[in-house]
């Protein structure tokens, strides 16, 4: 990959990652209100999705600085 390339994956990695974060806040703020079983598994598959985004986001910032 370029790294141009690689550039534009870390910043829609980012972006991701702020969206998830900010809906995993969310959810764990609505799981005490409301259908708490269900937002507590959607909450925990949120921050599973967060932590391979932040992976992603590790990996594609080391290979950014390799070819820089």
């Amino acid at each position: 990959m370029t790294f141009n390339e690689l550039t534009h994956l870390f910043n829609w990695l980012r972006q991701q990652l702020i969206v998830w974060a900010v809906t995993a806040i969310g959810l764990a703020v609505m799981r005490t209100f409301l259908l708490p079983q269900l937002l507590t598994f959607v909450f925990w598959c949120s921050v599973g999705y967060c932590l391979i985004l932040f992976i992603g986001l590790v990996i594609v910032t080391i290979l950014r600085l390799r070819l820089k």
